[in-house]
């Protein structure tokens, strides 16, 4: 078996450049992962092959400004990537293209696969939770800027930042000593959002 020459291989890598930082942004600003190399190559290549094909008519235009190849290489195959990467979670978090089908009429799926990541997506800062647990205790707390909630459907996990006690007289009061808790996804009953 032959190897590919350095050539053919910076050539593969440079028609997929621009589909991983593209799909790569997006990725992170939808489920917050890193995109697998691996298993999503076929995808960086189609959506690398629709951007060089759209971008390449703009960067190659005889009548535009001259720019030395390093910068031209670099804005065509990372700059203006990064930016459409960009542009897309904009579309993504702001649901525009849920607002865009809403106003001609035309009903979408739901992009989010369960009601956890649903719930949690949206869920306003500093937002008070009580969560019960199977064996029957209940957990309370605020969720801080310190608190975390997995996206990852594998493992379904809270990070409370800030635990709170609940007094006889229906007060939440800060735990003292100050602490979170990190509570496992398949241990909660459910939660109640406050």
């Amino acid at each position: 078996m032959e190897l590919p020459s350095i050539e053919a291989v910076t050539q593969i890598v440079t028609l997929l450049v621009p589909g991983i930082i593209i799909l790569g942004i997006r990725t992170r600003a939808i489920a917050g992962t890193a995109p697998d190399l691996k298993g999503q190559a076929t995808a960086f290549a189609v959506v690398s092959v629709a951007y060089l094909t759209f971008a390449s008519r703009l960067f190659n235009d005889q009548d535009g400004v001259l720019l030395p190849f390093w910068l031209w290489t670099t804005c065509f195959n990372i700059i203006a990537p990064a930016i459409i990467g960009i542009l897309l979670s904009y579309c993504y978090q702001y649901r525009l293209v849920y607002k865009f089908a809403d106003l001609i009429g035309l009903k979408l799926f739901h992009h989010l696969p369960t009601a956890w990541d649903y719930t949690f997506e949206s869920i306003k800062p500093d937002s008070f939770v009580l969560v019960e647990l199977n064996d029957g205790r209940q957990i309370s707390g605020q969720l801080t800027a310190n608190s975390f909630i997995s996206s990852t459907k594998d493992e379904r996990d809270i990070l409370i930042g800030s635990v709170y006690n609940i007094t006889s007289a229906g007060e939440w009061v800060v735990a003292d000593p100050a602490r979170s808790i990190l509570l496992c996804g398949r241990d909660i009953r459910w939660i109640e959002i406050f």
